[in-house]
């Protein structure tokens, strides 16, 4: 299409091409009726819902995608009704309709940075997802999308995309939200060995914190921190030659006497035996 003369509604251009055919305009004016109807007076995406009694028209779909490809016009919420064609899209199982959501919608929005358009799908998908899950390519890309996103921001560097729209894609996706929430403990969470503290990092109150920890990772803070602590030790006692005090100080103990406490009861051996003991086994691979 043109770059002069640029799709003001998706319904006018699909009308415009289906005068070409008039084996296919009833089909398409009725899908028109109905649309406009929905933008005019539809109040919430749940009454959405109702396109998808369209979605079983094989033949009235693929003149929508294939019509929107031969457009040469990426569609997005410029259009007043282009929430209501990525519904019916969505509502229908086969596989023309998915990859035009995914190969000529979401990853061309991923790759131009269209953000508005891919909270929007977050928006669909929460509503349709759960049902159709032949969506969960689409739903991939996008939840990547904001994941990506969200890791840069844990790491220190800045992001187009605000706290709040972070804050609604994760609502939208519970999968994001999920993987969102545990990249951020992991990273937060590094050589911190305090439950208030990790909490704190994550910009999270306490209490709340504890109980989404819970939620997420099936066991507490307290044996989580000390799953991660032990991990660090054995790594330190076998692959460095750092002194019991150095190992202690690096791993939140005030004392190689707390360490050893710590080594006993929950490696349960000392640090010199459990360090003779993990580089022994190590050597003993090497040879094998």
């Amino acid at each position: 299409m043109d770059s002069k003369a640029k799709m003001k509604t998706i319904t006018g251009f699909l009308l415009s091409k289906a005068a070409e055919r008039p084996e296919i305009l009833p089909p398409v004016q009725e899908l028109a009726d109905k649309i406009e109807w929905l933008v005019n007076n539809s109040r919430s995406l749940k009454e959405l819902e109702t396109l998808e009694q369209f979605a079983g028209n094989s033949e009235l779909l693929h003149f929508v995608t294939n019509s929107l490809k031969e457009s040469g016009e990426l569609p997005t919420l410029e259009q007043q009704d282009y929430k209501t064609y990525i519904f019916l899209l969505a509502y229908c199982p086969e596989d023309f309709a998915f990859f035009y959501l995914k190969e000529n919608l979401v990853v061309p929005y991923v790759e131009q940075n269209k953000l508005d358009e891919l909270l929007f799908f977050t928006d669909m998908l929460r509503q349709v997802f759960d049902n159709h899950r032949y969506l969960s390519g689409v739903y991939n890309w996008v939840c990547d999308y904001f994941f990506q996103a969200r890791r840069e921001v844990y790491h220190g560097k800045g992001s187009h995309i605000t706290d709040e729209q972070f804050r609604r894609a994760e609502r939208n996706l519970k999968y994001l939200r999920q993987r969102s929430f545990r990249e951020m403990v992991q990273i937060k969470g590094y050589k911190v060995y305090s439950p208030t503290v990790l909490a704190k990092c994550c910009n999270m109150e306490y209490r709340s914190f504890r109980r989404r920890f819970k939620a997420e990772f099936g066991k507490t803070l307290c044996q989580w921190i000390r799953e991660q602590r032990v991990k660090e030790i054995a790594y330190l006692l076998e692959y460095t030659d750092k002194r019991l005090l150095e190992i202690a100080e690096d791993t939140g103990f005030s004392s190689a006497s707390n360490l050893n406490d710590f080594c006993v009861k929950y490696m349960l051996g000392t640090p010199g035996v459990l360090r003779k003991h993990l580089k022994g086994q190590r050597n003993v691979h090497h040879e094998e």
